[in-house]
């Protein structure tokens, strides 16, 4: 474990030093914050100036150890609120914030210390670092560290886009009383960051449970009706433009995908998941529906009727 606190030894390489014009702006800018002057536009004008630049943040972090926390969380705000209602309470530009960020980040070591690690954590999260949460959390838990494996873990949760990390987490869930809400949290997880994996959805097509295939179900219907819903906008502009063709082939290739997928669940009869299918489904693969639908007389009827009819989704 190192004993190296990033936030306490780095520093930037700079020569940049106040100069009289500086010390003018900051003299101007402390009086403002303490008792205001000055006309409304001059106040605009003032609030616009680019006081602060890349060598004098690097000199402020380096004279004053104790401010670094406030200039990172100062440089993580400018990037959350740069969209957003409070932007106003960002003091520095977006791009700014954000390449001051990515260079702190790849100085800061990748190593045991717990302080360092939350850093690199908090920050990944704020520049949208992708962090390989299974290596992390297979290193930890070879090291027996619960605590850091739990902060990659719940990482991964929220911002891992890698299905063989969601497949790891859910088959990592042994059997006591809750495991069922997490299995089901962990597919949710999944399914927000679109990392829901073929080995995930033949696992639970298999032997999951009507609740976790539900889950499953519900979002691959949920995906492919979004596809379907872009697919005539597409299909419209197909005959004059290759490439509006080409993705009309593409998008119908990812549809089918989809469709085969949905096919693993076809003898769950669960109502939500024969609902799902039947709206799903295309009207050829509809009468694999028939024994799962035959336990529901409304649903039997209704399967019915779109096989003889309409058909299913397409």
């Amino acid at each position: 474990m190192s004993n190296t606190d990033f936030i306490e030894t780095f520093k930037f390489k700079t020569n940049w030093k106040p100069d009289s014009s500086f010390l003018k702006s900051s003299s101007e800018l402390m009086l403002r914050t303490l008792v205001g002057f000055g006309s409304e536009e001059e106040e605009e004008g003032f609030n616009k100036r680019s006081f602060l630049n890349k060598d004098n943040v690097y000199y402020f972090w380096n004279l004053y150890p104790s401010a670094r926390p406030g200039i990172i969380s100062k440089l993580s705000e400018s990037i959350e609120y740069a969209n957003s209602y409070w932007r106003s309470s960002a003091h520095f530009d977006k791009d700014f914030s954000e390449s001051i960020l990515r260079e702190i980040y790849s100085e800061i070591p990748d190593d045991e210390n717990k302080k360092n690690i939350t850093l690199r954590h908090r920050i990944s999260i704020i520049i949208n670092e992708e962090i390989d949460c299974l290596k992390k959390i297979h290193k930890y838990k070879l090291m027996n560290d619960n605590d850091l494996y739990h902060i990659w873990y719940r990482h991964g949760l929220r911002h891992s886009m890698d299905s063989k990390f969601f497949e790891f987490a859910l088959s990592s869930v042994k059997r006591a009383p809750g495991s069922t809400k997490i299995k089901i949290d962990i597919i949710n997880a999944a399914a927000s960051n679109n990392a829901i994996g073929d080995n995930m959805i033949k696992t639970i097509a298999k032997r999951g449970t009507k609740t976790q295939k539900r889950t499953i179900v519900s979002h691959l219907s949920d995906t492919m009706c979004g596809m379907k819903r872009r697919l005539p906008r597409v299909h419209g502009h197909a005959e004059t433009s290759p490439d509006a063709s080409a993705e009309q082939i593409d998008a119908q290739k990812k549809i089918d995908l989809l469709e085969s997928k949905l096919m693993m669940f076809v003898d769950c009869d669960d109502t939500d998941v024969v609902e799902n299918l039947m709206l799903s489904l295309s009207k050829d693969n509809l009468p694999w529906l028939m024994p799962a639908a035959s336990k529901n007389s409304y649903l039997s009827s209704r399967l019915q009727r779109m096989i003889e009819r309409e058909g299913g989704g397409y």
